[in-house]
Protein backbone atom coordinates (compact mmCIF):
# COMPACT_ATOMS: atom_id res chain seq x y z
CA UNK A 1 0.00 0.00 0.00
CA UNK A 2 1.52 3.69 -1.02
CA UNK A 3 1.89 5.77 2.07
CA UNK A 4 4.56 8.09 0.25
CA UNK A 5 3.23 10.03 -2.20
CA UNK A 6 6.69 9.81 -4.40
CA UNK A 7 5.87 5.75 -4.99
CA UNK A 8 2.92 7.40 -7.53
CA UNK A 9 3.85 8.13 -11.18
CA UNK A 10 3.41 12.00 -12.52
CA UNK A 11 -0.83 11.25 -13.31
CA UNK A 12 -1.37 9.60 -10.10
CA UNK A 13 0.35 11.86 -8.02
CA UNK A 14 -1.73 14.78 -10.03
CA UNK A 15 -5.09 13.03 -9.40
CA UNK A 16 -4.46 12.60 -5.67
CA UNK A 17 -3.29 16.23 -5.13
CA UNK A 18 -5.80 17.82 -7.32
CA UNK A 19 -8.15 19.92 -5.75
CA UNK A 20 -12.04 19.34 -5.56
CA UNK A 21 -14.17 16.53 -6.76
CA UNK A 22 -12.15 14.07 -9.42
CA UNK A 23 -13.78 11.61 -11.87
CA UNK A 24 -11.01 8.89 -12.33
CA UNK A 25 -10.89 6.67 -15.38
CA UNK A 26 -8.40 4.21 -16.35
CA UNK A 27 -8.01 0.63 -17.53
CA UNK A 28 -7.48 -2.45 -15.38
CA UNK A 29 -4.56 -2.04 -13.43
CA UNK A 30 -4.02 1.82 -13.60
CA UNK A 31 -4.11 2.14 -10.28
CA UNK A 32 -7.62 3.72 -10.18
CA UNK A 33 -8.01 2.16 -6.96
CA UNK A 34 -4.63 3.24 -4.72
CA UNK A 35 -5.39 6.65 -6.28
CA UNK A 36 -8.71 6.81 -4.57
CA UNK A 37 -7.47 5.27 -1.10
CA UNK A 38 -4.55 7.71 -1.42
CA UNK A 39 -6.56 10.64 -1.71
CA UNK A 40 -9.29 9.41 0.70
CA UNK A 41 -6.37 9.19 3.31
CA UNK A 42 -4.60 12.41 2.09
CA UNK A 43 -7.96 14.22 2.81
CA UNK A 44 -8.54 12.60 5.76
CA UNK A 45 -5.57 13.86 7.37
CA UNK A 46 -5.28 17.72 6.03
CA UNK A 47 -9.32 18.52 7.07
CA UNK A 48 -9.98 16.58 9.74
CA UNK A 49 -13.05 18.87 10.23
CA UNK A 50 -14.49 17.19 6.65
CA UNK A 51 -16.38 14.64 6.10
CA UNK A 52 -15.54 12.72 3.06
CA UNK A 53 -18.17 11.37 -0.05
CA UNK A 54 -16.22 8.35 -2.11
CA UNK A 55 -18.44 6.66 -5.07
CA UNK A 56 -17.42 3.61 -7.14
CA UNK A 57 -19.50 1.66 -9.86
CA UNK A 58 -18.87 -2.09 -7.83
CA UNK A 59 -19.06 -3.25 -4.66
CA UNK A 60 -15.92 -4.84 -5.01
CA UNK A 61 -14.48 -1.63 -5.42
CA UNK A 62 -16.10 -0.08 -2.35
CA UNK A 63 -14.98 -3.57 -0.16
CA UNK A 64 -11.45 -2.67 -1.17
CA UNK A 65 -11.73 0.79 -0.35
CA UNK A 66 -12.44 0.05 2.72
CA UNK A 67 -10.54 -2.46 3.33
CA UNK A 68 -7.49 -0.50 2.95
CA UNK A 69 -9.19 2.73 4.44
CA UNK A 70 -9.76 0.97 8.10
CA UNK A 71 -5.92 -0.16 7.82
CA UNK A 72 -5.00 3.84 7.61
CA UNK A 73 -7.44 5.68 9.02
CA UNK A 74 -8.36 6.07 12.89
CA UNK A 75 -12.08 5.07 14.17
CA UNK A 76 -13.20 9.02 14.65
CA UNK A 77 -11.99 9.50 11.03
CA UNK A 78 -13.95 6.37 9.72
CA UNK A 79 -17.09 7.79 10.74
CA UNK A 80 -16.93 10.75 8.86
CA UNK A 81 -16.00 8.80 5.53
CA UNK A 82 -18.95 7.85 3.33
CA UNK A 83 -18.30 5.09 0.85
CA UNK A 84 -20.16 3.63 -1.29
CA UNK A 85 -21.78 3.01 -4.94
CA UNK A 86 -23.40 5.01 -7.00
CA UNK A 87 -26.52 3.47 -6.92
CA UNK A 88 -26.33 3.00 -2.94
CA UNK A 89 -26.06 7.21 -2.83
CA UNK A 90 -29.12 7.23 -5.06
CA UNK A 91 -31.23 5.31 -3.28
CA UNK A 92 -30.38 6.80 -0.28
CA UNK A 93 -30.75 10.61 -1.43
CA UNK A 94 -34.21 9.22 -2.58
Amino acid sequence: MIRDLNELDEQQRAAVEHPGPLLLTGGPGTGKTEVSVVRTWQHMLHRPEQGFLAVAFTRKVIGHLKERLGQLLPPEALKRLHVCTLHALGARIL
